[in-house]
């Protein structure tokens, strides 16, 4: 053992390496480790690869629990991952109210998200995406 313990990003860093390179039995004990210990960037990672099942059986149950605990250390990138998947799978995750409060704190926590990424993820049955830009330009269309 060594005298010193490493840090949750040093952790994901040897992590991302070992997924570049597809060794996925080396990468995904490093990546839960450091998501375990409560490094976001991990957390997300993670939980991207568990929603596409990229060298790891596809779980988006434990997908959606992994972007939550990024999300609510403010990962941007994770609150509107998080929203797509409780938009896209409502009867089985909850309602739509959730999704919106997730992207309207990924509005809050980056005014930079751009309307047209927000359109790629409207769908016919739920208008959250522009329904919440519009509020937050004031009712506008934002188109």
């Amino acid at each position: 053992m060594g005298l010193f313990k490493t840090s949750p990003a040093e952790t994901f860093h040897k992590a991302t390496h070992a997924l570049h390179r597809q060794q996925w039995k080396k990468a995904f004990p490093l990546l839960r480790k450091s998501a375990e210990e409560g490094y976001s960037p991990a957390q997300f990672q993670y939980a991207a690869l568990l929603e596409q099942g990229t060298g790891i059986e596809q779980n988006i149950e434990e997908a959606i629990l992994w972007y939550e605990k990024a999300a609510l250390q403010n990962h941007q990138k994770a609150m509107m991952a998080l929203a797509r998947l409780l938009q896209q799978h409502p009867a089985v995750f909850g309602n739509t109210a959730k999704a919106y409060m997730w992207y309207q704190r990924a509005l809050d926590a980056a005014e930079a998200v751009s309307y047209t990424h927000l359109r790629a993820h409207e769908t016919r049955r739920h208008l959250v995406c522009r329904l919440l830009l519009e509020k937050k330009n004031g009712g506008g269309g934002g188109g």
